[in-house]
């Protein structure tokens, strides 16, 4: 059943005879209705009401988009520098070893297990203590150092007690 609304339940606008906007659209505010409707207009829920005042819509894009950025950050970045990193120090394996650099302390028992991994397999390596040495302490900051071992291999950083990850960097120098 087509009808037309006589009073528009947005505006509150009385259709007039003399209106020359169509019947599915109301002639004061512009908004267009579904071209069939029933004459009795059912208003919204309080709830589903203050929900599309409220602009609820675009705060669920806007988490939705900040969720996708946060796990990019978490995992692409992380995965892109270990790739990266990997066939850097790869396409050295050919030459020289690269520099190995740890900044630890004395009295740091995975320091001492570092040290003890790098000399029985034959890797050359530079030892700062950051307790004692003003640069090595101004170096490891620069590092973002929150922990000691902190190994920089070439251009790579490994934050920790971390055989595995130092095992793969320099792989192709380990006897």
């Amino acid at each position: 059943m087509t009808t037309s609304l006589t009073t528009c339940p947005k505006c509150r606008y009385v259709r007039t005879t003399a209106d020359t906007a169509p019947s599915w659209q109301c002639p004061g505010c512009g908004v267009a209705y579904n071209k069939v409707m029933n004459e009795t207009y059912v208003p919204p829920s309080p709830a589903s009401a203050s929900r599309a005042e409220s602009g609820g819509g675009w705060i669920k894009w806007a988490t939705m988009v900040l969720v996708i950025i946060g796990l990019y950050v978490a995992f692409a970045q992380p995965w892109q520098r270990h790739h990266t990193s990997n066939r850097t120090v790869m396409a050295q394996a050919g030459g020289a070893q690269p520099e190995v650099l740890l900044y630890g302390t004395a009295w740091c028992q995975y320091c001492a297990r570092t040290r003890e991994y790098f000399r029985m397999h034959g890797i050359q390596f530079t030892d700062y203590d950051v307790e004692h040495n003003a640069a090595a302490a101004q170096g490891y900051r620069r590092l973002r150092g929150n922990g000691v071992p902190v190994v920089v291999i070439g251009d790579e950083v490994v934050h920790g007690y971390n055989p595995e990850r130092v095992g793969e960097l320099l792989r192709p120098w380990l006897k």
